[in-house]
């Protein structure tokens, strides 16, 4: 028999919200030094990556007027 057989459905909810609260509490109970802040910094900014960039906007480009046409 599976956890998921045994276990209702409101006891499941109610699991994940006191999860969900726990880890919000320990993030808001550490040190503000340590958080990294509202925006996530981007670690591969070579060229490589933004000619991965500029190819997927000439794709998705290439797509849009093609669906228009069509």
């Amino acid at each position: 028999m599976s956890v998921g057989s045994v276990m209702a459905s409101g006891d499941k909810n109610s699991l994940l919200v006191q999860v969900f609260d726990s880890l919000i509490e320990k993030g808001h109970a550490q040190p503000t030094t340590h958080r990294r802040g509202p925006h996530i910094r981007a670690r591969n900014t070579t060229q490589a990556f933004w000619l991965n960039c500029l190819g997927m906007l000439a794709f998705s480009v290439a797509v849009l007027v093609l669906s228009l046409t069509l």
